[in-house]
């Protein structure tokens, strides 16, 4: 239950900082945070997602249609989508 308020009394804390206009280090020092608290409660609260990991796709051209294959589920398309498929994934 301590642990529930603190970590509440930190989210306000950095959610307040978060949405000042002005820097972190300006915010903390004016409201009398300790930055290195900070910056471990948002570590805490906002953990940080890998988004480097990669995964094999398998593709095959037949005519004009793409098939991709990723972790066994296939993905068939018109080779005219391929740009616009492989650029939501960045």
């Amino acid at each position: 239950m301590i642990y529930n308020k603190r970590f509440e009394y930190w989210k306000q804390i950095v959610d307040a900082c978060d949405d000042s206009l002005i820097s972190i280090s300006e915010w903390c020092k004016e409201n009398n945070i300790n930055k290195s608290s900070y910056y471990k409660w948002k570590k805490i609260i906002y953990p940080v997602v890998d988004d480097t990991t990669f995964i094999k796709v398998d593709t095959i051209k037949t005519h004009d249609d793409v098939s991709f294959s990723i972790n066994g589920i296939t993905i068939k398309c018109s080779s005219d989508l391929v740009p616009a498929i492989v650029g939501s994934f960045k």
